[in-house]
């Protein structure tokens, strides 16, 4: 009959700590659980055992037991698999290191006794000076939907091969070191941790776990190349230290979807509770220019609320694991297209479109969760390096200049931002007004070089009267971006259909057809330019976004007063998010960022 001495396992175990003594009753329920379904008796049922080695005592607890199992490719057959799996954990002070292989499921047993270790405390073993970082796993904080979600790094030594730049936007998930000669994998979501050698005894095992319990107890804190990471909050945790200062309702998707499906409408329910009434176009046009702003939050004892004037917009609720917008106007405002029939409010919920700055600026409610960034601020000057000022833009007075345009026109109005950007800003030896319809930009620019790198650009323009620092009206301008960054790389073939459809015929302006043409500027063969262009390896391209409502010098000073702290306005730390979120979409699919703006 095996006994534990014939136990070999591999060095990968998850860490706790004990919220609870560890007590016989509770190990009883543990195997219980783990081992439910198993066939006969546990082969080993040991509890507590404690051993020594090199002078330190630990306790073993350990469970042996044999399933049967139908083989996966095979149905209703009596024909079975014979496995076994294990259960190993290793007490020593106040840690818990658990082993297991082929068990079921022991999450819920363990929830009210152990308690994972955080982020810094495992990611800060096994340092030293020679210490190399072979592989990292990172999550993005960015929270576009366009945004790289995940991606694998590796090299012979991270720290002297990956950038610096951005990565207070990422978050590492996982992480593989070597050190001493070892190689060596954490996890720290699951707080698990991994070590590359062979499969080893029990005492072998515990040795290396008691290292690591000394290891932990030197309290490092994280080296040099893992602060420059963002890391996730813990919501829970920090719930009763949050306050609230500014809200903001991303709309953009269900604005969208109102646009694109025909049969979906937005409704208002009555007093009663049943009747509804669906709201008029200048109704809910007037929602959705009154939802772009960013909403104070009121705070009264323990209870958050949104308000605009008199309105009661909604309350804000801090739960006990997420934040929610309930009640006020949301309750009363229905969502209904052929699959769906929704208050506002859970569709916020649902979409994930909440946005909840905190006094503290570093910190960020998005996407449903909490996220950190403690380098946000951290470089005023490469941020506002994007930013490209232009005194002509106090001149313009509209977009488009539609109520000038007619059927004659073959020019945009002076004074519109379309007009500077084809006129005075624009240095494209080609450049297409692509405005309306299936729409990649407002403007598609490219120039050959002639000395300097080619060039593609996009030119996204947005036009308010006055200078605003609205994280609203930022985000309506970046969205669009964002949504159609991808078509930068656009493929020859969709180009020429365009070119031959939608650019081949005049612009439309208000269901009058001027005599505008599309291709704004041509220099010679646009198809064959644009093939060149784009198959050049130096190729630069780059998202220009045209607004004149932002000014440089008033955005560099709100930079500087949240640094600072000289004031924290509700909407800074939003208006900030938002522009990380853009440079950071930009860098990852290597395209430059632009924005042209007042002085």
């Amino acid at each position: 009959m095996p006994t534990i001495e014939n136990l070999r396992i591999t060095y990968t175990s998850t860490i706790y700590r004990k919220k609870s003594r560890i007590t016989k009753k509770f190990l009883t329920k543990l195997f219980t659980t783990a081992s439910s379904g198993r066939v006969g008796h546990p082969i080993i049922n040991e509890k507590q055992v404690i051993r020594g080695t090199d002078g330190n005592e630990y306790k073993w607890s350990c469970l042996l037991v044999k399933f049967k199992t139908q083989p996966t490719f095979l149905e209703n057959t009596p024909i079975k698999n014979e496995i076994h799996g294990y259960l190993l954990l290793i007490e020593h002070d106040e840690y818990v290191f658990i082993f297991k292989d082929k068990i079921n499921d022991i999450s819920t047993v363990i929830k009210g006794y152990l308690e994972k270790i955080n982020y810094e405390e495992l990611c800060s073993l096994f340092q030293h000076e020679e210490a190399a970082y072979e592989s990292i796993t990172l999550n993005s904080l960015n929270t576009s939907p366009v945004a790289v979600r995940s991606k694998k790094l590796e090299a012979m030594n991270l720290k002297k091969s990956i950038s610096r730049l951005g990565t207070n936007r990422q978050i590492p998930k996982n992480l593989k070191k070597r050190t001493d000669g070892t190689c060596v994998s954490i996890t720290p979501v699951s707080s698990r941790i991994s070590s590359y050698t062979k499969k080893a005894s029990v005492d072998e095992i515990a040795q290396w776990t008691m290292s690591i319990v000394s290891d932990i107890k030197l309290g490092h804190t994280l080296d040099d190349f893992l602060q420059n990471f963002a890391e996730p909050i813990s919501y829970e945790q920090k719930r009763n230290e949050l306050k609230p200062l500014g809200v903001f309702f991303d709309l953009n998707e269900i604005e969208e979807d109102l646009k694109n499906s025909p049969n979906a409408e937005l409704y208002w329910l009555c007093k009663d509770g049943e009747k509804i009434i669906p709201l008029k176009n200048r109704q809910r046009e007037r929602l959705f220019t009154t939802a772009k702003n960013t909403f104070v939050v009121e705070q009264h004892g323990d209870d958050y609320t949104v308000k605009l004037e008199d309105f009661n917009i909604c309350s804000l609720n801090l739960n006990k694991k997420t934040i929610t917008a309930t009640g006020g106007i949301l309750k009363n405002i229905i969502y209904k297209d052929d699959f769906i029939e929704e208050k506002l409010h859970i569709l916020l919920r649902k979409k994930r479109a909440l946005h909840v700055s905190f006094d503290d600026h570093k910190l960020l409610y998005c996407n449903g969760n909490l996220f950190q960034d403690t380098k946000i601020l951290r470089d005023i000057e490469g941020l506002l390096s994007s930013f490209i000022t232009d005194d002509s833009l106090v001149n313009v007075k509209s977009e488009k200049g539609f109520k000038h345009l007619t059927e004659h026109s073959t020019e945009f109005h002076s004074e519109s931002l379309f007009y500077f950007v084809e006129n005075i800003y624009s240095k494209d030896d080609f450049l297409i007004c692509d405005d309306l319809g299936d729409e990649w930009a407002d403007h598609i620019g490219f120039k050959r070089g002639g000395g300097s790198n080619p060039e593609i650009s996009f030119y996204i323009s947005k036009h308010k009267h006055g200078t605003s620092s609205s994280a609203s009206q930022l985000q309506d301008v970046i969205g669009q971006a964002q949504k159609n960054i991808g078509r930068i790389f656009i493929d020859t073939e969709e180009f020429k259909k365009k070119i031959t459809h939608k650019w081949a015929e005049p612009f439309n302006a208000n269901k009058i057809t001027t005599k505008i043409s599309r291709i704004r500027k041509n220099s010679g063969d646009i198809v064959r330019s644009f093939e060149e262009i784009s198959s050049y390896p130096n190729t630069v391209r780059q998202m220009v976004i045209v607004a004149d409502f932002i000014s440089k010098s008033k955005l560099q000073k709100i930079l500087v007063d949240l640094k600072t702290g000289i004031e924290r306005r509700p909407h800074y730390t939003q208006l900030f998010w938002i522009l990380s979120s853009f440079m950071g979409v930009c860098q990852e699919m290597g395209v430059r960022p632009l924005v042209v703006c007042a002085p």
